[in-house]
C-alpha cells in the first residue's frame, strides 16, 4: 500500500477544508487534510471572527455545516445568538475530524505542486518531519487564498474591476472585564470614537466601532480595525498589515478604557492571523455574479441557497456598501461549476476562493457559505472515487441530496 497516495487530499484546514475532510472521509474516501497553522478553523478560530454572519436560510432538507457547528456550540453553552467561543469551536472541529477517520497534518506547508495536462499529479509538503510528496485522485483547495489552484497554474481575479483593490483586512480582538450594564449606547460610543480620531488619538480609517457580546463572562469581540492598501497575496505586505493592525488594536484598547463600563477592562486576546475578507477568486467554469443574485438565479447543479446581500468594506477609506436584494427576490443559488477551476481536471475548490465577481463574492464569503463549499467539494470528491469519474463527469444527484438541495 502506498501511504503517500490518497483518494482525496485537502490543502488548507479552515472551515471549508474541515467540512470537506469530514464529508469526504465519512463518505468512505481515504482522506488527508493539511493545515499550515496549529489549529483547524481558519478565520473564525485564528483570526477571532467569532461570529456567524448572514447564515444560510432555512428550507433545506439537511442541516448545513454551520447548523452542525451551532448545535454543538449551543450544547456546550458556547453560543450566544450568532457569537461563539472560538476555543470551543476549535475543540469541536478536532472532534469532527478525528471521528471522521480523516488523516490530519497540522503545522504543514505546501511547498510545491506538480501538474501534467491539467491534472495535479503530486504536492510536496514540508513540516517537522521534513519534505514529503503526496499524490491523490482528487485535490481540494481549502486554502481560502487559492494557493493550490494558483500553484497548479489556474488563473484568478484579484480585487475590484476599477483599481484591483481587495476589501480591507481586519484584526479582531477581545476585551475582558467589561461591565455590560454600564456600556454607553452605540451612538455615544461612536461619537466619542470620532472625537478621538479628530484629536489625533486614533489612527483608524474605519467609520465606527463594531463589537459583539461573546458567551464568555465579561468579554466583547471587537471587529474595529481596518487595513487599507495592503495586498493579501504578498508576504511583505501582510507583515506590514499585521503590525499596523496591532498598532490599531493598542490604540483602540486604550480608547475603550475611557468609556463607562470599561474602567477595569483589559485586552485579553488578539487574532494570531490577520483576517482576510477577500483575496484571489479563481476563474472557474461559472463565475457567479451580482446579476445572478438579483435575478434569484436557479441552477441545475446548485449546492447552496443564500439570502446574503452585497457587503463591501471600502478598500480606500471609511464606509461600507450594504445593498439588500431587490424587492421580491427572496434568495438565490450558487452552482457547483463555481467550484471547478478552469484548466484543472482533478481539483475542486472547498473554500472562499470560488469563481465569483468582486460584488457577488462580498455576499457569499461568510462562514456558512464556506462550510457548504467545503461539504460540496468533499461529497463530490468521494463520488468521483465511487463513480470513477472526474468532478465534471460525476452524477451530482447524490451530492445534492446530501447537501439537502433535493
Amino acid at each position: 500500500m502506498n501511504h503517500n497516495h490518497y483518494d482525496v487530499a485537502i490543502i488548507g484546514g479552515g472551515i471549508g477544508g474541515v467540512a470537506a475532510a469530514v464529508s469526504a472521509a465519512e463518505s468512505g474516501a481515504h482522506t488527508l487534510l493539511v493545515e499550515s497553522s496549529w489549529r483547524f478553523g481558519g478565520v473564525p478560530v485564528n483570526s477571532l471572527i467569532a461570529s456567524f454572519s448572514q447564515p444560510i436560510p432555512p428550507g433545506k432538507t439537511a442541516p448545513t455545516f454551520q447548523d452542525i457547528l451551532m448545535n454543538r456550540l449551543a450544547a456546550r453553552g458556547a453560543l450566544s445568538c450568532d457569537e461563539f467561543d472560538d476555543v470551543a469551536l476549535s475543540l469541536i472541529l478536532d472532534e469532527l475530524l478525528t471521528q471522521s477517520g480523516a488523516e490530519l497534518l497540522l503545522g504543514t506547508e505546501m511547498i510545491e505542486v506538480e501538474t501534467a495536462d491539467g491534472n495535479v499529479s503530486s504536492v510536496t509538503l514540508y513540516n517537522a518531519s521534513g519534505r514529503r510528496k503526496i499524490s491523490a485522485d482528487i485535490f481540494i483547495d481549502g486554502t481560502g487564498d487559492g494557493n493550490l489552484c494558483v500553484a497548479a497554474g489556474a488563473e484568478f481575479e484579484l480585487g475590484n474591476r476599477k483599481d484591483g483593490l481587495c476589501q480591507p483586512m481586519t484584526l479582531p480582538f477581545f476585551m475582558s472585564g467589561v461591565d455590560f450594564d454600564r456600556i454607553p449606547p452605540m451612538k455615544e460610543i461612536n461619537l466619542r470614537y470620532n472625537i478621538a480620531k479628530a484629536r489625533g488619538l486614533l489612527h483608524n480609517p474605519r467609520e465606527d466601532v463594531l463589537f459583539f457580546r461573546l458567551p464568555v463572562p465579561g468579554t466583547l469581540l471587537f471587529n474595529s480595525t481596518r487595513l487599507n492598501g495592503y495586498d493579501p497575496t504578498d508576504a511583505a505586505s501582510l507583515t506590514r498589515a499585521m503590525i499596523d493592525a496591532r498598532r490599531q488594536v493598542a490604540e483602540m484598547s486604550l480608547f475603550l478604557k475611557t468609556l463607562p463600563g470599561f474602567e477595569h477592562a483589559f485586552l485579553s486576546r488578539i487574532g494570531s492571523k490577520i483576517g482576510v475578507r477577500e483575496s484571489r477568486r479563481i476563474r472557474c467554469d461559472y463565475m457567479f455574479s451580482e446579476e445572478d443574485m438579483n435575478r434569484a438565479a436557479h441552477f441545475d447543479d446548485s449546492i447552496l441557497r443564500s439570502t446574503s446581500h452585497v457587503d463591501i468594506h471600502s478598500p480606500t477609506g471609511s464606509g461600507t456598501r450594504f445593498e439588500p436584494l431587490p424587492p421580491g427576490v427572496e434568495g438565490y443559488e450558487v452552482p457547483f461549476r463555481s467550484l471547478l477551476p478552469v484548466g484543472l481536471s482533478n481539483v475542486i475548490i472547498g473554500s472562499r476562493c470560488i469563481g465569483a465577481t468582486h460584488e457577488a463574492f462580498s455576499a457569499i464569503r461568510m462562514i456558512g457559505h464556506v462550510g457548504e463549499y467545503g461539504r460540496a467539494a468533499g461529497f463530490a470528491a468521494a463520488e468521483c472515487i465511487r463513480q470513477k469519474r472526474t468532478p465534471r463527469e460525476i452524477d451530482l444527484v447524490p451530492v445534492r441530496k446530501k447537501l439537502g438541495m433535493i
